[in-house]
């Protein structure tokens, strides 16, 4: 009984099997593709901009000789005539090391007619041969330039260009090949016909010049001057532009609303935090492993965000910051000739005015924006902006002397409202501590008691 049963399974089992592989022989499998990944082309809403628009001269001195001194700015004729007719023809070459002491320093400010072009912060000595015609290899002594200054050698009646480090005090002489007669008439005359200023030292032993006190020079006009103030409406950049600019995959991002009132984006790995206002945004890449160099150049910083949604506004780039966890880099954002600043408070500690990016051996681990663009401007007010010397007696009402201060510069604060924004004009003064004070005229002080 049991080998009956036994075998009528086994026949069982063997129908079973033929009739399953005929099956497989004789029918039309179905198939269903598989959803690709969401991968979609980055749209660059701003613009892609080169290196030579986004590393300009803060500013360009012109020296009068007799102690006197000009300074242009960014959008003035002076500026853009020696920025686009004279560097690109003043040749750089024999660059030799110069040591001034300080009656050489002091003969120079005071008695040489010239031109310095001014850099907020030390430019790269690889990037300054691609902004200036450089004819030779620049020294690997030197690392970085922070101004450079063309003026008229007594003796030789011949123009020279000192290349000035001011973080690491030093600096180089080198030849243009420039005539003395047509650099004077066609650029140092220039200067004749701007407010005039005067330098002031911010760096002393003791109260007594030195020649180090040479590198930290400010400019402050003797005469009064005039700026204005603007109201201006703006344009969002949106959450969902950015996402699909920074995420390779936006269609796994997760949002989730943070109890400060920010809003987080993350895909897992990477994450991009927007304000409660939605005013500006920082994105995050963090880097674990380890890379095969440790330098982050300019050019990379440039290229992320022309990859990245592109440039809005006009920036310029403001600092380099090298430190041990990587460099970072600033690019502050202009309206016609000086750099906009805020002081208003950010839930995430940061600058609305500026792109900032952090780099870890060339890659990009942090990545700050404004999230508004300025429109246009439905209303402006003429201001009168404090001379030196009244800025300088304010800041002794406060109790700042001048040999406190490490940068000192013109600029527009910007304030939002609940549509606009306010530019007000503003000197803004750094001290060697780590604080920032701004000044206006006293009129100022109270509208802006009125805006807060």
């Amino acid at each position: 009984m049991l080998e009956r049963l036994k075998n009528t399974v086994l026949i069982l089992l063997v129908v079973l099997s033929i009739l399953f592989t005929g099956l497989i022989w004789t029918s039309q499998p179905q198939y269903d593709f598989i959803q690709s990944t969401a991968y979609q082309e980055r749209e660059l809403l701003g613009e892609s901009r080169g290196l030579e628009e986004l590393v300009r001269p803060r500013q360009i001195i012109f020296h009068l000789g007799e102690a006197k001194h000009a300074v242009a700015y960014p959008e003035m004729g002076p500026y853009r005539n020696v920025l686009e007719n004279g560097l690109k023809e003043w040749d750089i070459f024999n660059i030799t090391p110069k040591y001034l002491n300080r009656d050489q320093w002091e003969e120079l400010l005071t008695s040489r007619q010239g031109v310095e072009i001014e850099y907020p912060t030390g430019i790269p000595v690889d990037s300054l041969q691609r902004l200036l015609p450089i004819k030779e290899d620049l020294p690997k002594q030197l690392k970085d330039v922070s101004s450079v200054w063309y003026y008229i050698e007594p003796d030789s009646n011949n123009v020279v260009a000192l290349l000035i480090s001011k973080k690491h005090e030093q600096t180089f002489q080198a030849k243009t090949g420039l005539s003395a007669d047509s650099f004077l008439a066609k650029y140092v005359v220039q200067g004749e016909s701007l407010t005039q200023y005067k330098a002031y030292h911010t760096t002393a032993v003791q109260t007594e010049v030195i020649p180090a006190s040479f590198f930290h020079l400010v400019y402050l006009p003797l005469e009064n001057m005039h700026g204005n103030n603007f109201d201006f409406f703006y344009r969002p950049i949106t959450s969902e532009a950015m996402q699909q600019a920074l995420f390779i995959d936006p269609s796994i991002v997760r949002r989730i609303q943070e109890r400060d009132g920010a809003v987080l984006f993350t895909d897992g790995k990477r994450s991009m935090q927007v304000n409660r206002t939605h005013e500006g945004m920082i994105y995050y890449d963090p880097f674990m492993g380890k890379t095969s160099s440790n330098e982050s150049t300019l050019y990379d910083a440039i290229t992320f965000v022309n990859e990245h949604h592109g440039w809005t506004d006009r920036y310029y780039l403001e600092s380099i910051q090298n430190e041990s966890d990587g460099t970072t880099f600033i690019f502050r954002k202009y309206f016609s000739r000086y750099p906009i600043v805020s002081f208003q408070n950010s839930n995430l500690n940061m600058d609305y005015s500026a792109i900032t990016i952090k780099m870890v051996g060339g890659i990009i681990t942090e990545y700050q924006r404004p999230l508004i663009e300025l429109d246009r401007h439905y209303a402006n007010r003429s201001v009168r902006i404090l001379t030196g010397d009244e800025l300088i007696q304010r800041l002794h009402w406060d109790g700042i002397s001048l040999l406190d201060v490490n940068d000192l510069y013109l600029a527009r604060e910007v304030r939002f409202g609940q549509d606009y924004v306010r530019l007000h004009q503003v000197w803004v003064v750094e001290l060697k501590d780590g604080s920032v004070h701004r000044y206006f005229n006293p009129e100022e002080n109270r509208l802006m008691e009125h805006d807060e």
